[in-house]
């Protein structure tokens, strides 16, 4: 599961306007809901490096603290991401 994150981050950021650190961080959240969880501890060991799990939990906290999307863009990440396209009547 460790090359999961880098996988999500390389196809977010074709679809979110993001910074890498904020991508890798999205992506680690979204491996942790995959896995059942919102505990910050347990996310927080899917960070790559050397870092530590308190230091990786501190990391994650700014990230709810200062969203900083646009409204549309899950919709539109998603649409993109199925390969979605209008229905023809």
């Amino acid at each position: 599961m460790r090359c999961l994150p880098d996988t999500l981050v390389s196809t977010l950021s074709r679809h979110i306007p993001l910074s890498n650190s904020r991508l890798a961080t999205l992506a680690v959240l979204v491996v942790g809901l995959i896995s059942r969880t919102v505990n910050l501890s347990q996310v927080a060991s899917y960070f790559h490096g050397p870092a530590s799990v308190a230091s990786n939990c501190r990391r994650l906290q700014p990230f709810f603290q200062f969203p900083r999307l646009d409204e549309d863009w899950l919709a539109r990440t998603l649409v993109a991401l199925l390969n979605l396209r209008p229905a023809v009547p």
